[in-house]
């Protein structure tokens, strides 16, 4: 059972949140995390020791899917067909646009829908930009439907994704939440910066 004493949103750096998170992980998490550094009975999160950017106002906390938005897919699930998401390489613009939010302050999530196996993989692929999206900001659901649940309970502001039907879906389920869908990575950052909260 989780902290009672767990505020939802209070930020990555808090370290109740983070004991509790560590506490109750399930086992694939542990793993992970055990096997890239990270102590599960430790008290620190990753990037506490390392260095982060000040939070400059009017930053963000940004969701950011993988399929279709950091990573090419062979198709686009419209008819809901199997993940053909491919981990090896990066879509167009995405690491200097990553690059680029950082710096400007945001906080970067991913909050992405796929299986065991693609889940193990992406994780894999992010730890490339570990300094730009800490593993612990790494969210993986099994419903695409409960994005929208990962973006209110972390606090996220903005979610990209190139499906409509999920970000119809997350924002019924988080009506603050700002959804960009996404065409290009150009396109992203304009419409970021059209963003005001």
């Amino acid at each position: 059972m989780p902290d009672k004493r767990y505020v939802p949103g209070c930020g990555p750096s808090c370290l109740r949140c983070w004991q509790n998170r560590m506490q109750h992980a399930n086992p694939e998490a542990k793993r992970f995390l055990k096997k890239h550094g990270g102590e599960v009975t430790g008290l620190f999160p990753f990037h506490i020791s390392g260095e982060r950017p000040e939070k400059k106002k009017g930053a963000m906390r940004i969701g950011i899917d993988c399929g279709g938005v950091l990573f090419p897919t062979n198709t686009k699930f419209e008819g809901g067909g199997e993940d053909t998401t491919q981990t090896e390489e990066w879509m167009p613009g995405a690491l200097q646009s990553l690059d680029t939010l950082r710096k400007l302050g945001h906080e970067l999530f991913v909050v992405s829908f796929c299986g065991k196996r693609r889940a193990l993989e992406t994780r894999e692929k992010l730890l490339e930009v570990k300094d730009v999206i800490p593993p612990e900001h790494v969210f993986i659901v099994k419903d695409k439907l409960k994005k929208g649940t990962v973006c209110r309970n972390e606090g996220i502001q903005v979610l990209i994704d190139d499906r409509q039907d999920v970000l119809r879906a997350a924002k019924k389920n988080f009506p603050e939440l700002t959804c960009i869908l996404f065409e290009s990575w150009e396109q992203v950052m304009d419409s970021i910066q059209n963003v005001s909260h």
